[in-house]
């Protein structure tokens, strides 16, 4: 009778996340099956679930979504993909989650969201686009010797060094 209560409750979590391919998404990238009720979705995609039976910080939880701003991010999920209206109400900040009662609009929240690029290849910026001052050593300006840029006390001491 054990069995059978045991591939019941495992058949319920497999249906309870859609279908077996996204019960496999979640267990190869989360490393946790839980089982809590939809809160709500994003524009993204992602999906917020909780629930209250888990001991605290651990009773909400997201799960990312497949694609984000053309990425896959299938295996390669970053926290900064979370929106700043869902970010209150995962850490705990408030109780109320913004399907039930959304955020009022600030100009941080008025740019559309995207996440970290650190690490990839789109948070290279070409040469052409790079905004350097003209007194940066990046910059084509002239090439003067070093010794001509030398100065004071240690043009002094060049200058001895080499006598």
């Amino acid at each position: 009778m054990e069995l059978v209560e045991f591939l019941r409750h495992r058949l319920y979590q497999v249906t309870s996340h859609g279908s077996l391919r996204d019960f496999l998404h979640i267990f190869f990238t989360a490393n946790d099956l839980r089982l809590g009720t939809l809160v709500g979705d994003d524009k993204y995609g992602n999906k917020y679930y909780e629930d209250n039976k888990q001991f605290f910080g651990h009773h909400q939880w997201v799960i990312y979504t497949m694609e984000m701003n053309g990425k896959n991010t299938f295996w390669d999920v970053d926290e900064s993909m979370v929106p700043p209206e869902w970010h209150h109400w995962l850490h705990c900040m408030t109780d109320d989650p913004p399907t039930t009662k959304p955020l009022t609009a600030h100009k941080v929240f008025w740019a559309n969201h995207k996440f970290n690029v650190s690490g990839t290849n789109m948070s290279l910026i070409p040469p052409q686009e790079r905004r350097f001052t003209s007194g940066s050593h990046l910059t084509s300006g002239n090439s003067e010797d070093s010794s001509s840029t030398c100065t004071g006390w240690f043009r002094i001491f060049l200058e001895f060094l080499l006598v």
